[in-house]
């Protein structure tokens, strides 16, 4: 029996033996399939993790969306559907999809094999109140030509003392201008055109309406009190307001209270300068002289006369000898002119060398201007008011005698709700400007700044044995 047991034992043991060494060259045999087939499994589980979309987008009513964004949330894979919505499109397992399109709110949505996306539309946009005519309408509900400004852009980014300075490139197909450069200047507004004959005096200009009610001018308006502004541009405003508006209504409203909101003091206030960006330089004396000779001589004359100076050949020689000598200096070190010296007489015409700079003794550096601006709002359940005033003033460039502008603002709105179906409201503006300027002996075409530019730098500036040479200088100087 006990040799029996050894047998079995030993036949045993040689099992588990072999049993060992097969699965040592199974497991190496495994280490070496595992090496080799190491890419095909790579590829395999990017199949695997990747699936191919097919989908379609179409809105509330089931109509196909064409050329609507589908994206792949994170990364730059993307397509568009094509005409009849459709889109085809791999992405990752479990990925997001944002689909959108203009005019829709975007969705974002997982990745499926079939989908169908219904896309709603974005009614926040339409649903937003455009000022028209006596009322208010919905954008949704619009059909003619209207612009509303957006005063974020236009005015409360940059302090502006003009409403219609920050008008300039704001709507498309109004055209503002401004003839003369000065303060308190009226620029013209053009809408629908630019000649018309319905009014010889208003041309083609636009009514302009502030809380329904008709001003001259945008300039008397304050900034400060506007809360929102619609250009109507097409012929249609004319059934509202009549003939007057065929050109076009700019519709102002202002500021008002808001209900049971706590009164509301604000106070702001701005300091600010203006400076010349690029002047005309005069040319030297002798080189005008030499080029109002050169024309001269085309015409067979050999010297130029004009208003009280004379030009020849000796006098453009004799400016050359001035600037060389006293170039340098300046009026005040030079002081009055001198005969012989400044000018000189011969044959009964008088010939002036001496170099001026009309723009240096006629302009400032630089002009201030200020303004301020108080309101008080507020409301209760039934009652908003809104009360302010505004102050501006603005200096003008001229060193002697200069201009001055004052604007003065009062704007009140008072809204009360008595029934559900009566309310009040009480608007008031008051505005006023005063505005200085020197004595203008001509058109505002040809004021002082065209005779200043137009006599060539010998032209006189200064005094002569205590009196004054007449000049574009001492006309603004009475």
């Amino acid at each position: 029996m006990n040799e029996d047991r050894k047998k079995r034992g030993l036949a045993h043991s040689k099992f588990l033996t072999v049993v060992a060494m097969s699965a040592l060259f199974l497991s190496s045999g495994n280490v070496m399939a595992t090496q080799v087939a190491s890419d095909n499994v790579l590829e395999v589980t990017e199949q695997l993790q990747s699936i191919n979309v097919t989908g379609l987008v179409v809105d509330a009513t089931g109509e196909p969306i064409i050329g609507a964004s589908v994206v792949e949330k994170g990364t730059t894979n993307g397509i568009v559907t094509d005409i009849d919505g459709k889109f085809t499109l791999s992405v990752k397992t479990g990925a997001i999809l944002k689909i959108s399109f203009v005019g829709y709110q975007p969705q974002e949505v997982k990745a499926t094999p079939t989908m169908k996306i219904v896309l709603k539309e974005d009614t926040e946009l339409l649903d937003e109140v455009v000022v028209v005519g006596y009322g208010v309408q919905k954008k949704a509900n619009l059909t003619g030509a209207v612009t509303t400004v957006d005063l974020n852009k236009t005015m409360a980014g940059r302090p502006q003392q003009d409403v219609t300075k920050a008008l300039q490139g704001a709507v498309p197909g109004l055209s503002i201008t401004t003839n003369v450069g000065g303060i308190g200047v009226d620029s013209n507004i053009k809408l629908r055109g630019a000649t018309g004959s319905l009014s010889a005096t208003e041309g083609t200009s636009p009514l302009i309406l502030v809380d329904n009610v008709e001003v001259p001018s945008l300039s008397l308006v304050n900034p400060d009190d506007i809360a929102s502004i619609s250009v109507l541009k097409d012929a249609a405003s004319a059934s509202i307001y009549g003939t007057r508006a065929a050109w076009g209504v700019v519709l102002i409203t202002t500021k008002t209270g808001k209900k049971n909101d706590k009164p509301r003091v604000t106070y702001s206030n701005n300091f600010s300068w203006s400076t010349p960006t690029v002047m005309p330089q005069v040319a030297k004396t002798y080189e005008g002289a030499q080029a109002m000779l050169l024309a001269a001589n085309r015409s067979g004359a050999s010297t130029v006369s004009s208003i009280g100076y004379n030009v020849d050949e000796i006098a453009v020689q004799k400016m050359k000898e001035w600037y060389n000598t006293y170039g340098g200096m300046s009026q005040s070190e030079l002081g009055e002119m001198q005969l012989g010296r400044d000018f000189e007489e011969r044959g009964g015409k008088y010939y002036f060398y001496r170099q001026f700079d009309p723009l240096d003794m006629f302009m400032k550096d630089w002009t201030p201007q200020q303004k301020h601006n108080l309101s008080v709002s507020g409301g209760s359940d039934k009652t908003t008011y809104n009360i302010s005033l505004g102050y501006l003033n603005q200096q003008g460039i001229l060193k002697v005698n200069t201009d001055e502008y004052d604007r003065y603002n009062f704007n009140a709105n008072v809204n009360t709700q008595i029934r559900d179906w009566w309310s009040v409201r009480a608007n008031v503006m008051f505005s006023r400007s005063t505005k200085s300027e020197p004595y203008q002996y001509t058109s505002g075409y040809t004021d002082v700044w065209y005779y200043l530019l137009r006599w060539p730098s010998f032209y006189p500036y200064a005094d002569y044995q205590g009196i004054p040479f007449r000049s574009a200088m001492t006309e603004i100087a009475q």
